[in-house]
């Protein structure tokens, strides 16, 4: 017998081969995985789901080298694609085609028979080399990887031929959705709608929302999850029909909902009560179940009833029935928006004291009787009344507790000074507070200095008394009445951002001798980064979150507004002509900021004199109108390409460069 061919050397490329063929070797596997164990995947261990595996492999620093596939890493199985591409050219040739026969087709001509015996739904795959399927990018191949998870097992013989197999219903689903999705006529001969395969995978591999995902799939569930992204995507049906089936995957996130809705699981009766909700707790949004997607109806009434949980518990006490608990949480929204109940709970200031506040006419302090007596308040007077207050650290404990968020009283004793003597009266503890007042603006600066050096390395870290707030009651005065809508940076020698970075950051040359353009503040990122630590640390100092679990603070709103306004920017160095542009896109970014600020100083203010004792979190929802214009834009701009070949289709000249003039130096110093 003749002897056995000599292995491929190391490095000879993967022969054609289409997902039915494919099959790794062990070797091959044990370099994969070796190569992903070296990088330091197990790091990230252990793994909630599929999806965080990904997300820790995309952040691994691999070689790429060492994860291509090559001849030698492929089990010789099937010929499929070769025999499907023979098939190919011998039809392109009866058609009179001019096509030159490749070394590979030639070489596989033998393979054919293996066509022939293919079950017919089978034969599109088969010409589907997986080469066509690959993606460019970091995941290329994203499209492969998801179709055979699809397809499942397929290798032998007899799970192709058995009617019924996951391959075959794979195969069945990828040909109606591609003639369905393309319009392509029933009879479509299979390298007509192999030629499809690629766009429409990666149509279904993103098109069910995160949430509707299962965390771990495996075997047939791969193959439900396509079928179901397949419906997803038919239309609005289809879409309904798919969360109704999936709804319990969106109980984790939501567990406040989730408890109201009881063990109602049947999508279309617990769509209702959600958006039932919906309409009641967010008016203004408009959402309505024919249209909004119930992963977003969830995510938002989750947000709202986070602080209404006193109403929920109430409502959802004795076992009552969830149709009963949503419609008590409808009664209570509508009561707070009927005329009476605004006028009794309207905590509008009428007169305003030095450092903000109302004058005691909205501190509704009958609503502080439950508060005195909760943990969080009676620890605080054990401390303070216990505790000395003579230098920065012990004051510093005693604002910890004052300011946690959770106490109202003190709050307002600290923001509102000079109309909070009514309430310091009321217990001794919160006298003594009063007393602390000069002090604070001792603690807010080192909130501030706090945040700053954790992200700044400093080898002589500054003394404390480089910078404080005392020397600025303007600055202070602003924030402490919460007017937010105002001059944040000022420049190198007056109070504001500008001043704080030029006494702290010594190494940012000339800053005492020149000021930031004002037109320029929200337009520079990397200041506007800056902004967001400076306002985000006082506002925490407060009690308020820095990374809120719902909705968005001062710094996460602005670290979303530095991120649109970077790649507004960027637009100048991709396109000719591409200047004026990014200018009327931060013009129309710096109006989201400074509407974005009145609205976080409306909602501060009602938030510190609400009757409400939850936790402080988030002072912008997450379906404002300022969030949802910059992630409408970040989408928007994320979508302008850079590719050289489609600038070109897009007229651009060849030769274009980036223009040389100092639009960089204006927009980024």
């Amino acid at each position: 017998p003749p002897p056995p061919p000599a292995p491929p050397p190391a490095g000879t490329p993967a022969p054609m081969v289409c997902p039915l063929d494919l099959a790794l070797t062990g070797t091959a596997w044990a370099r994969f995985l070796n190569e992903l164990l070296t990088r330091g995947l197990l790091d990230a261990a252990p793994f909630s789901s599929s999806a965080a595996l990904q997300l820790a492999i995309d952040r691994l620093d691999v070689s790429p080298a060492a994860l291509e596939v090559k001849e030698p890493d492929l089990l010789p199985v099937g010929g499929l694609a070769a025999a499907a591409a023979l098939a190919g050219d011998a039809a392109h040739a009866q058609r009179g085609a001019p096509r030159r026969a490749s070394a590979a087709a030639s070489a596989a001509r033998p393979a054919a028979a293996a066509l022939a015996a293919l079950a017919p739904c089978l034969a599109p795959l088969a010409c589907t080399p997986l080469s066509t399927l690959e993606v460019e990018g970091d995941a290329p191949w994203t499209v492969i990887a998801y179709l055979s998870g699809m397809l499942g097992p397929c290798l032998g013989q007899a799970e192709r031929d058995r009617a019924g197999s996951q391959v075959q219903l794979g195969a069945h689903l990828l040909a109606s959705g591609c003639i369905s999705a393309y319009g392509l006529p029933p009879s479509a001969n299979p390298q007509l709608l192999a030629s499809y395969f690629k766009d429409y995978v990666l149509a279904l591999e993103g098109a069910l929302p995160p949430s509707l995902c299962a965390p771990n799939v495996a075997g047939l569930q791969w193959l439900e999850e396509a079928r179901d992204a397949a419906t997803y995507l038919r239309d609005d049906a289809g879409r309904r029909s798919v969360e109704d089936k999936r709804l319990y995957l969106l109980a984790p996130g939501a567990p406040l909902l989730f408890s109201a809705l009881g063990d109602v699981r049947r999508g279309g009766e617990a769509r209702d009560l959600v958006f039932a909700l919906a309409t009641a707790l967010l008016p203004d949004a408009r959402m309505s179940a024919p249209t909004t997607p119930l992963a977003t109806a969830v995510r938002r009434v989750e947000a709202s009833l986070a602080p209404r949980r006193a109403v929920l518990a109430a409502a959802s006490a004795n076992g009552a029935s969830p149709q009963s608990v949503v419609a008590a949480l409808v009664e209570h929204a509508a009561s707070l928006r009927s005329p009476s109940a605004v006028a009794a709970t309207d905590t509008a200031p009428s007169r305003s004291g030095a450092y903000g506040g109302d004058g005691g006419g909205g501190l509704a302090f009958g609503s502080l009787d439950a508060e005195f007596s909760s943990a969080p308040f009676v620890h605080f007077e054990r401390t303070i009344l216990s505790s000395p207050c003579h230098t920065p650290d012990e004051r510093a404990g005693i604002f910890d507790l004052a300011l946690a968020g959770t106490l109202r009283s003190t709050l307002r004793i600290l923001v509102n000074a000079p109309s909070a003597a009514a309430l310091s009266r009321r217990r001794p503890c919160l006298g003594k507070l009063a007393e602390l007042r000069p002090f604070l603006p001792e603690y807010l600066a080192s909130a501030v200095l706090r945040l700053y050096y954790s992200r700044h390395y400093h080898r002589d870290r500054p003394r404390r008394d480089l910078w404080n707030l005392d020397a600025h009651p303007a600055l202070l005065g602003r924030f402490l009445k919460f007017d937010l809508d105002t001059d944040w940076y000022g420049s190198p020698d007056d109070p504001g951002l500008l001043y704080f970075l030029s006494s702290v950051e010594t190494r940012r040359i000339g800053w005492r001798n020149h000021a930031v353009d004002p037109a320029d503040h929200f337009c520079k990122p990397w200041l506007v980064r800056e902004l967001a630590d400076f306002g985000g640390a006082l506002l925490g100092a407060l009690g308020f979150a820095l990374t809120p679990v719902q909705g968005y603070s001062f710094r996460s709103f602005f670290l979303l507004y530095a991120d649109v306004v970077e790649e507004a920017i960027s637009m100048a160095f991709q396109r000719p002509n591409y200047e004026e542009t990014s200018l009327t896109w931060l013009d129309m970014c710096n109006e989201q900021a400074h509407a974005a600020l009145r609205l976080m100083g409306q909602l501060v203010k009602g938030l510190v004199n609400s009757s409400n004792s939850c936790q402080l979190d988030y002072i912008l929802p997450e379906d404002c109108a300022p969030v949802a214009k910059l992630l409408a834009w970040q989408s928007d701009l994320s979508r302008i390409t850079s590719d050289p070949y489609e600038m070109m289709l897009a007229g651009v000249p060849a030769d274009w460069r980036p223009p040389t003039v100092n639009l960089g130096e204006q927009l980024w110093d």
